[in-house]
C-alpha cells in the first residue's frame, strides 16, 4: 500500500472520528501586496519574524504525532519566507500540504520547487476577472497576469496526478458578477476554482450584503461551470444555514511564525503554548480548554467552511462524498511521467 494511499485511509478516519483534522501555519506575515480585505501587511504584523527552518523542523516533528493533518501554510506572501521550502518537506512527509500565494513569485522553476518539496494543493489568488480591478484591490500594479502565469506555471509542473491547482476567489460586496468570468478562466488554464468569504475586520473590503443572493446566485453558476467547487454545506453556511460555533481548537488549530498555538490566525495575541516547549497532546488540551468558555461565529472562510461540514450536520454524507470527488487526482498534461529523484519531500 502506498503511502498516499495510507494518509488518505487515516485522514478518513479521523473525519468520521470528527477529531483535529486541519490546521493553518502561519510562515510570515509580510507581504508584497496591499490588500484591501487584509491587514497582515500592515503593523504590528508586518514586524513579525518568519516562521525559520529551525521551528519548521520542531513543528514536522511534534505534528507527526497527529498525523495526517490538511496543513495549510498561509501569510502574508509565504514565498518571500526563504525557509519556506525547507519548512514544507518534512510536513509533507506526514501530512497532506496546501499553500496559499498570490502568485507573483511563482515561476517555472519555483513552481517545479513547491511540487517537489511535497505540497498536494497551490492555490493562487484572484478576486477579480478584471486586471485592473484586481490589481488596485491588491495594490500592486500586473499582479493579475502575473496571477494567471503562476497558474500556468503550477499546472504544467505538476509531478503526480494527486498534486491540484486551483484558482482562489474571496467573495466580496462588489465581485460577484466576476466569478463565472474566473470559474471560465479556470477551466480554460485546466485549474479548480474555490471560493471563501471576505474576513469581518481583517481589512477595508466587505462581504457582501445579500448573503440569500449571492448563495442563489452561485449556485446557478456552479451548474454551468464543472471548474466551481464549493462543498453543499459550504455554500449553504454563507447564508448562515446549518452553522454553529466555530470548531477551532477541538478540529481545527492555528500556528503563528513563531510556533504559538492558536484557536485562530485572527486570534493572534491568544496563544495556548508553543511547540518549542511543549507537546502537541499538551498544547491541544490547552487549546480546547481556552475555546470551550468563548464561543465563536465571527466568519465562515474556508477553515472551518469546508471542515465542519464534512463533521457535523444532516448533510454531512453528502459533504464528504462531494469532497472526495472535489480531491480526486488529475491526469498529468500529456501522461508526463516524473523522471527525477524528489530531493526535499515526498510526493507520493
Amino acid at each position: 500500500m502506498s503511502a498516499l494511499i495510507w494518509k488518505k485511509l487515516l485522514m478518513t478516519a479521523k473525519i468520521w472520528g470528527r477529531s483535529m483534522i486541519q490546521a493553518n501555519v502561519m510562515v510570515n506575515y509580510d507581504c508584497d501586496c496591499r490588500c484591501r480585505i487584509c491587514d497582515y501587511w500592515r503593523e504590528p504584523y508586518a514586524a513579525r519574524p518568519r516562521m525559520t527552518r529551525e521551528v519548521g523542523l520542531v513543528l514536522a516533528a511534534k505534528l507527526k504525532k497527529v498525523a495526517p493533518l490538511a496543513l495549510c501554510l498561509v501569510g502574508g506572501e509565504p514565498l518571500l519566507n526563504p525557509d519556506l521550502l525547507d519548512i514544507a518537506g518534512p510536513l509533507a512527509r506526514a501530512h497532506f500540504l496546501d499553500l496559499v500565494t498570490n502568485g507573483r513569485l511563482v515561476t517555472r522553476e519555483t513552481a517545479r520547487d513547491l511540487f517537489r518539496a511535497g505540497f498536494s494543493e497551490i492555490g493562487v489568488s484572484l478576486d477579480y476577472a478584471d486586471a485592473r480591478e484586481h490589481d488596485a484591490q491588491r495594490g500592486l500594479e500586473g499582479l493579475f497576469d502575473k496571477a494567471a502565469a503562476a497558474l500556468e506555471n503550477l499546472m504544467s509542473a505538476r509531478l503526480r496526478p494527486a498534486q491540484r491547482v486551483r484558482l482562489t476567489t474571496v467573495v466580496m460586496d462588489d465581485n460577484l458578477d466576476h466569478i463565472e468570468p474566473l470559474s471560465v478562466l479556470a477551466g480554460r488554464l485546466g485549474v479548480k476554482h474555490n471560493l471563501t468569504l471576505c474576513v469581518r475586520g481583517r481589512g477595508q473590503a466587505r462581504g457582501p450584503a445579500d448573503l440569500e443572493r449571492t448563495v442563489a446566485r452561485i449556485k446557478e453558476i456552479q451548474s454551468r461551470r464543472p471548474e466551481l467547487l464549493i462543498l453543499p454545506g459550504f455554500l449553504e453556511g454563507f447564508a448562515g444555514r446549518g452553522r454553529g460555533n466555530c470548531k477551532n481548537g477541538l478540529n481545527l488549530a492555528a500556528f503563528d511564525s513563531e510556533g504559538r498555538i492558536l484557536r485562530c490566525l485572527d486570534r493572534q495575541e491568544e496563544p495556548a503554548g508553543s511547540v518549542m516547549d511543549e507537546s502537541v497532546d499538551v498544547l491541544f488540551k490547552k487549546l480546547r480548554e481556552k475555546s470551550d468558555p468563548d464561543p465563536c461565529d465571527e466568519c465562515w472562510t474556508s477553515c472551518r467552511g469546508v471542515v465542519e461540514p464534512l463533521l457535523y450536520g444532516p448533510g454531512r454524507l453528502k459533504n464528504i462524498f462531494y469532497y472526495m470527488r472535489a480531491t480526486r487526482a488529475e491526469p498529468l498534461a500529456g501522461d508526463r511521467r516524473p523522471d527525477e529523484v524528489l530531493e526535499r519531500g515526498a510526493v507520493e
